[in-house]
């Protein structure tokens, strides 16, 4: 039976993944933040780490707890090109929008990426410390990294993972355009864009 960890950012994103997967399935509350819910070919976990990658570091305090097969970060980003709302990408592709490592060939090689053209496929997406809501930013982002979306979370999902080889990718539906009045999008799309991600997880899963 495969091990399965899905983390979330937020509460309403996590809501939405578990209420699909327990029409189904019963879920068990171990705490605040972790859930645990059973398949026949399946143990999932849900766990709420919290926003910005700061708070990434709960999913390394959970995976030296449990064996884990693949962690998949579900929850909702900001679509930057050729994607609309409730539109949902899975990505295994992720960069840190304020980390440039170029000039330091020889540091932190966790972080270094040897093949590009391998590792570099769309949908891209990119993390940063801060909401994207501005036109010039949007384009920087775009054209430093061939970015698709934009979250504040994945790269740090994806790093912990890599350390510990462990597969990993993001599942996430857009609620805004990082544009002008985008945080006024992203309250109002939260909920339809969490739902939706959660749905293409079920499917991912084969659930």
């Amino acid at each position: 039976m495969k091990t399965i960890v899905l983390v979330f950012a937020m509460a309403k994103e996590r809501d939405a993944s578990l209420e699909l997967l327990t029409t189904r399935y019963a879920a068990e509350t171990l705490s605040t933040i972790r859930h645990r819910v059973t398949t026949p070919k399946q143990t999932i976990y849900l766990l709420h780490a919290g926003v910005t990658m700061l708070n990434t570091y709960k999913l390394a305090e959970f995976l030296m707890e449990i064996k884990v097969d693949e962690v998949i970060n579900v929850g909702t980003c900001a679509g930057l090109r050729n994607l609309r709302i409730d539109d949902v990408i899975h990505s295994k592709t992720f960069y840190h929008h304020e980390i440039d490592l170029s000039f330091f060939p020889q540091s932190l090689p966790h972080l270094q990426i040897k093949d590009k053209n391998a590792y570099h496929q769309h949908p891209v997406l990119v993390s940063g410390n801060t909401f994207l809501a501005n036109p010039n930013e949007v384009r920087k982002v775009i054209e430093k990294f061939d970015a698709d979306a934009f979250d504040m979370e994945s790269f740090g999902f994806y790093t912990i993972c890599k350390e510990k080889g462990i597969p990993f990718s993001a599942i996430r539906g857009v609620t805004d355009d990082g544009q002008d009045h985008a945080e006024q999008s992203f309250e109002q799309n939260l909920t339809r864009a969490s739902l939706a991600a959660g749905k293409k997880m079920m499917e991912y899963l084969g659930l």
